[in-house]
C-alpha cells in the first residue's frame, strides 16, 4: 500500500493544515490522552478522549476516530488524484510531441 501523506495540526489537532498555520484559538497542545492539559501522556489516569472528533473510547489520530478516516479517505483521493493526473499529462504531452 502506498504511503499517504496527512497534515494533522499539533495545535489544535485538527487535519488540513499545520501547527505553524493554525488559525483555531484553542492552543490544545500540551493536551494529554484524556483531553486535559498539564499531564504527562504516561502518567495520564484519565480514560481515552479524542481532541480530534471530540468523543470517547479513542485518541486522536487512531483507526477508530472517525475524523481521522475521513481526512485519510481525502487524502487518499487527493494523492490518487494528483498521480492519475501527471499520468494523464505525460500520455497527452506525448501524443502532441507524435503529431
Amino acid at each position: 500500500m502506498e504511503k499517504v501523506e496527512l497534515e494533522q495540526c499539533y495545535r489544535c489537532w485538527q487535519y488540513g493544515h499545520i501547527k505553524e498555520k493554525c488559525q483555531n484559538k484553542d492552543d490544545r497542545s500540551d493536551a494529554c490522552r484524556c483531553g486535559g492539559a498539564g499531564n504527562k501522556v504516561k502518567d495520564c489516569q484519565g480514560s481515552n478522549y479524542c481532541l480530534g472528533c471530540r468523543s470517547d473510547g479513542h485518541m486522536v489520530g487512531t483507526g477508530r476516530c472517525p475524523q481521522f478516516r475521513e481526512a485519510l479517505s481525502r487524502a487518499r483521493l487527493n494523492q490518487r488524484q494528483k498521480r492519475e493526473g501527471r499520468e494523464m499529462n505525460g500520455v497527452s504531452l506525448g501524443v502532441c510531441m507524435n503529431e
